[in-house]
């Protein structure tokens, strides 16, 4: 996207006419006398002040001369380079102040400036899919991209990265961040993090692997997990606005994260147990597990329409059809089973309209492959649970990020495993597993016709999942009651059998 195009785009999305706005004095352009320019003022203002106050003001006074040479160039490789110095910019002056809210007011229009800071990364994304042979992002091209510094020796990629992290972190809006479009290419980088056919031949490489191979030297596994952590950090922070589900629905990077997610028990499990994917490799599909979730979680019921057409109950369903306690992992397992949940109750909501994804899972035998789910686990060794914990468990130690803890500061597996010691006999994901069959059976498909806050609804909590969440949320659900008043048998039972 040209920089004069994108302009036009942000005046028409934040109602916001930036040709209008009068240019910033530089330095430049300032008048003879200095008594009638605020950037003299302050200059003279800050001529006293110690030596960081002065790096801090000459770091806004050069920020400022990039916006503005940005907003008012006609050229479209000095827009690039100017905005790429104001990013630079930017995370330099964040290390070094306090409030970044206002730093943004002194500076720039927060939503104005992470519109185009988001534009800028997307554009860059899709330059790389480009530039690919395949036209999709290659794993070692986004690696070096994060990594390798360009001219002035400014690394415009982890720049990017670092600023919208930054900007994610505060109390900002961010619909401007959504609009611009980053939160289908950051499902589209996890994807490509994620490929286990690219996990798998670059274990089975000889010598140095070319994924950590960069322009001057080598990224190493620290930088890797870095950008990672930043990913999946940003990620989650755009995952829990309440539109943000709606944003990848446009090129399908929703499909694309419930398959990520149901790739992870289908392939990733079975390939780690035969020494093919680092363990690093599944605690990052639980991560995109947990980002799967918080769409889940905050979306309206919009989404529901998008999860019928695409078929994504049968997606997470054939998950649990396909577990194998030889080489799976029933609590991950079990992750997928309460995604299936968050969409039933996603159907319920609002903007849902007639979409009952109830339906959906009795359409496609889900009971069953509950029921015999619930089967296998229950049959399950000691040591295959305690296998399935230490991997559940260990799931965020090696990328860190935030929002994986409750208000307590209690990680949720270990709140998930207080919680259900009083069940005796029961490990915590077949406890888990049946509390959702029950939840499930409590509404049939001859209640889906009911309307949204209509008679029998009533709220719910979700308890303790396998995947992590900061909290547990309440969704309306249909049923008066558990049992039915005329022969006290469970509603839709008859549908697990």
């Amino acid at each position: 996207m040209k920089w004069v195009t994108l302009l036009k785009d942000i005046k028409d999305r934040v109602g916001v006419g930036l040709a209008q706005q009068p240019p910033l004095h530089s330095s430049s352009s300032a008048p003879s006398s200095s008594s009638s320019s605020p950037t003299s003022r302050d200059a003279n203002a800050s001529s006293s002040s110690s030596p960081a106050s002065r790096e801090i003001h000459e770091l806004e006074l050069a920020f400022k001369r990039s916006w503005d040479s940005f907003r008012s160039s006609g050229s479209e490789k000095k827009k690039e380079a100017a905005l790429n110095s104001c990013v630079d910019i930017f995370c330099r002056l964040v290390k070094q102040h306090a409030n970044l809210a206002h730093l943004l007011t002194k500076l720039v229009e927060a939503h104005i400036f992470s519109f185009v800071v988001g534009r800028a990364f997307v554009t860059d994304i899709e330059k790389l899919k480009v530039s690919s042979r395949k036209r999709s992002l290659d794993v070692t091209q986004v690696l070096k991209y994060f990594s390798e510094d360009t001219k002035n020796d400014i690394s415009t990629g982890a720049n990017l990265l670092s600023a919208l992290e930054i900007l994610v972190s505060e109390p900002v809006d961010k619909q401007s961040l959504l609009d611009s479009g980053i939160f289908c290419s950051l499902v589209h980088i996890l994807s490509t993090l994620l490929d286990p056919d690219i996990t798998f031949q670059q274990s089975n490489d000889e010598g140095p692997s070319e994924l950590q191979k960069c322009h001057s030297g080598e990224v190493g596994q620290v930088r890797q997990l870095e950008v990672e952590g930043s990913v999946v950090h940003i990620m989650k922070a755009l995952a829990s606005y309440p539109s943000a589900a709606q944003n990848l629905i446009e090129d399908d990077s929703l499909l694309l994260l419930f398959q990520m997610v149901s790739n992870g028990s289908l392939i990733v499990f079975s390939r780690y147990k035969e020494g093919l994917v680092p363990l690093h490799c599944i605690q990052l599909h639980r991560h995109a597990m947990q980002i799967l979730g918080l769409l889940l979680d905050n979306d309206n019921g919009s989404t529901a329409k998008y999860i019928r057409e695409h078929h994504l109950i049968e997606i997470l369903l054939l998950a649990v059809k396909e577990f194998d306690p030889r080489c799976g992992d029933s609590a991950y397992t079990m992750g997928i089973v309460d995604l299936l949940l968050a969409c039933v109750a996603l159907s319920y909501r609002p903007e849902a309209g007639n979409v009952r994804l109830q339906e959906d899972v009795y359409d496609a035998h889900g009971y069953q492959f509950l029921v015999q789910f619930a089967l296998t686990v229950s049959n399950m060794t000691n040591s295959q649970h305690l296998l399935s914990s230490h991997s559940n468990i260990s799931n965020d130690q090696d990328i860190p990020s935030d929002g994986f803890k409750d208000s307590t500061g209690e990680s949720f597996c270990e709140h998930e495993n207080s919680s259900l010691q009083s069940v005796q006999g029961l490990s915590p994901t077949l406890s888990r597993l049946l509390d959702v069959l029950v939840t499930l059976a409590q509404t049939g498909p001859n209640e889906s016709s009911q309307s949204y806050g209509g008679k029998g609804f009533k709220s719910f909590q979700t308890k303790g999942s396998s995947r992590s969440r900061s909290n547990a949320l309440s969704y309306d659900w249909p049923g008066d009651e558990l049992w039915e008043k005329d022969d006290d048998k469970i509603k839709d039972l008859e549908a697990a059998t």
